[in-house]
């Protein structure tokens, strides 16, 4: 609208809507992980989920009247990778660590992470030294968490005798433990800035469920998972002969947005069981991944020319040094 309110309407062209913006978006993210998975050869993928108890969002209300709402699971996770991704650059200090985080929605619109880190081959830094007893990682973090192994990993662990897949499982139970301190550090701040107990809710529901937040890990090398995928990245085709597919980590955290670009590209509709999954993103404002910048090849910038405003000069008195360098005479 302008100042004689007269209105222009345009179409406004987003990633949900136009073929070009969707398919950047995937060209985008693919060039950041293959740029990536060429530069580092060992990455760990952490899949993060916390229970579906909290509400997607909370309203803010004033007089009894809503005047806003907080993505509430958006903020407890966001402040939960937060806090992970704090703690792995200090177990790998030194490291030249990068993050590749693909965030997807399940159907009921709650939201779950996969966060790709780059430069590191384990979760834990198993050569080095804690605490001040010095201790090794695993007697370290076991006993400081007082977590409970499997009488055969504790065996193992007790006669050295650990393989690689061990250490793998073991440090699941690591992670775990520290995920929930850390989430229940998270429900206590949230739930006292709203007024509302949303750790009790996790409490109870941590007693019939779960030992912690839910994650999954795998390791990742040469671009290719190291040891079994996960679950869902099976696709089992039945075409005279049943066989099986399995999606690279790449293909694995571009999924739904591949699915997107094409879907728009095609024009056709999103089925129902998927609307969650799809629509997810534009009812939250939410990107389907971020990356760290540098992984990106920095873009070449062309310079815009501008113009400064000089004077008013009769036509024969121009300066020497403007005449000179007179470029367009549009007199």
């Amino acid at each position: 609208m302008n100042d004689d309110e007269e209105f222009m309407i345009m179409n406004v062209r987003t990633r949900f809507n136009d073929k070009k913006k969707a398919f950047m978006n995937l060209i985008k993210s693919s060039t950041a992980l293959d740029n990536a998975f060429k530069k580092y050869k060992n990455a760990i993928m952490i899949t993060l989920t916390i229970p579906h108890i909290f509400p997607l969002v909370y309203p803010i209300k004033q007089k009894g009247k809503i005047i806003g709402f907080i993505p509430l699971q958006d903020s407890i996770l966001t402040q939960l990778k937060a806090n992970m991704m704090a703690w792995i650059r200090k177990m790998w200090k030194g490291e030249d660590i990068k993050v590749f985080t693909a965030y997807e929605y399940h159907t009921d619109y709650a939201l779950h992470l996969h966060v790709l880190i780059f430069g590191i081959p384990y979760l834990i830094d198993w050569n080095r030294k804690y605490g001040r007893k010095k201790e090794d990682a695993l007697t370290y973090y076991v006993r400081r968490y007082n977590i409970s192994l499997p009488s055969d990993l504790e065996t193992k662990m007790k006669e050295g005798k650990l393989e690689s897949k061990d250490k793998t499982l073991i440090s699941k139970y690591v992670f775990t433990a520290l995920l929930d301190m850390w989430l229940q550090k998270i429900l206590v701040r949230f739930g006292s800035a709203l007024r509302i107990n949303i750790l009790q809710a996790y409490l109870d529901y941590k007693k019939k469920r779960i030992q912690g937040p839910i994650n999954e890990i795998h390791r990742i090398k040469n671009g290719k998972w190291k040891g079994k995928p996960p679950k869902d990245s099976i696709i089992e085709y039945s075409s005279g002969a049943a066989y099986r597919k399995f999606l690279s980590p790449k293909q694995y955290v571009l999924k739904y947005v591949l699915k997107m670009a094409y879907m728009i590209a095609q024009g056709s509709q999103v089925e129902v069981r998927d609307q969650g999954k799809v629509y997810g993103y534009w009812l939250f404002g939410k990107r389907h991944n971020s990356y760290s910048p540098s992984i990106l090849p920095k873009e070449k910038k062309e310079k815009i020319p501008y113009w400064h405003f000089v004077g008013i000069y009769n036509k024969l008195d121009v300066p020497d040094y403007i005449a000179h360098n007179t470029i367009y005479d549009l007199t």
